[in-house]
């Protein structure tokens, strides 16, 4: 159960970070429009997903350290938690390839 607290503090320390000072790693696709503002605006956004992944990990695993939940009940509620933050990053890379499609036309 330590895996799920480590992996926790690792998505938030990196999310803060990206989130913060706006590094993240970016595809291939996206590196020749690195400098542009809606960039950093999407590395935001991919920074606060990290963190919206992160953050109830941490709850979980103290949370089953409290009152030691059913590991079938654990495991479901660790994919129920990562539900918002992959339809945020989804969102997210949707809306930034409609600002790179509106600024190349």
């Amino acid at each position: 159960m330590n895996v799920i607290l480590y992996l926790g503090i690792f998505w938030m320390m990196f999310g803060i970070i990206g989130f913060i000072f706006k590094i993240q790693p970016l595809p291939e696709k996206y590196k020749p429009y690195r400098d542009l503002p809606c960039t950093k605006e999407y590395m935001r956004k991919i920074g606060l997903s990290w963190v919206m992944l992160g953050a109830p990990y941490i709850i979980i695993y103290v949370v089953n350290e409290i009152s030691k939940i059913d590991a079938w009940i654990n495991a479901i509620s660790i994919i129920l938690v990562a539900i918002p933050a992959i339809f945020y990053t989804v969102k997210a890379e949707k809306s930034y390839k409609k600002e790179l499609e509106n600024l190349m036309k």
